[in-house]
């Protein structure tokens, strides 16, 4: 009958459509970045923490990954990584391995080897390089900074300078000048001498012309912080008498003028305070005495 063939259809599609919505959906290795590092060996200190993610790099395209990552650490006993964020502390001295990876890509894991000091051994505390990011054309020549924050409060320079790519640019071992060679991006490493598995990177960028360099953002014109907020425009000085709120400056009066008439009154004797009437219909001898009378009068 021509009928069962199409029960069948039906059958199969829902069965395919169950399966579908019953089946875990997975990120597969094919949208997921491959990693690698802009440094292989890192060191620590005991109780010192670091943050691991600026070392880890999308492969194909250089950027920091912005996705969650794995870690896996050969030894947690020696060290701790925060599963979220990446940051690592150093619980004893010894070293670890450390497995980072796109989840779902475990080919395109990356490895970090890190050396965790014992304490009381001479670690670094921190170290910045400047600019920490920069913008070359080819042929150009820029010098980087690099200050290393000891423990004690100390603060120097003493690092070597590596670049990742010396074919892209080249960077003085001592000095930190690096040379734009061609178009593309490199990681330029400044490591402490004594320990050079203390370092910190910043990133070039060269391009064959200037035009094409990326605007960088309009930078904000510093203000005090007397100029912090803005206003919606100008206000006129006015004195303490006419600081509240008024629609327009109001003049400076005495105290017996601050409430506003309502009309000129005009200067009038005792005898004129209350409301004469007309004088053509009073005697000129009876003009005055209404008024008496008034003012006689008990309270």
């Amino acid at each position: 009958m021509p009928v069962r063939p199409l029960r069948l259809a039906i059958t199969v599609g829902l069965l395919i459509g169950l399966a579908a919505c019953a089946t875990p959906q997975v990120t597969v290795a094919g949208n997921a970045p491959a990693l690698t590092n802009v440094q292989a060996n890192l060191a620590l200190g005991v109780g010192q923490e670091k943050d691991l993610l600026p070392f880890v790099r999308i492969k194909d395209t250089g950027a920091v990954p912005l996705i969650p990552l794995e870690w896996k650490v050969s030894n947690p006993a020696l060290l701790f990584i925060d599963s979220v964020t990446g940051r690592a502390k150093g619980l004893a001295s010894g070293t670890v391995v450390v497995e980072v990876k796109a989840p779902g890509n475990d080919a395109g894991a990356t490895q970090l080897m890190i050396e965790i000091a014992g304490e009381g051994a001479a670690v670094v505390k921190e170290i910045q390089v400047q600019p920490s990011s920069h913008h070359m054309v080819v042929g150009e020549v820029v010098t980087l900074k690099a200050q290393v924050f000891l423990p004690d409060g100390q603060i120097n320079g003493n690092v070597d300078w590596s670049s990742s790519d010396n074919t892209i640019a080249t960077v003085n071992t001592s000095n930190g000048e690096v040379t734009a060679l061609k178009p593309g991006r490199v990681t330029i490493v400044a490591a402490y001498a004594p320990a050079p598995g203390f370092k910190a990177v910043a990133d070039v960028f060269i391009y064959a012309t200037r035009e094409e360099i990326p605007p960088s953002p309009t930078p904000l014109p510093q203000t005090s912080p007397s100029q912090a907020t803005v206003p919606a425009s100008p206000l006129p000085q006015t004195s303490p008498s006419q600081a509240v709120g008024s629609a327009s400056p109001i003049p400076q009066t005495s105290p017996s003028q601050a409430t506003v008439p309502v009309a000129p009154i005009p200067h009038t004797s005792p005898s004129q305070a209350t409301v004469p009437v007309a004088p053509e219909s009073l005697p000129p001898s009876t003009e005055a005495r209404p008024a008496e009378a008034t003012n006689a009068q008990p309270q």
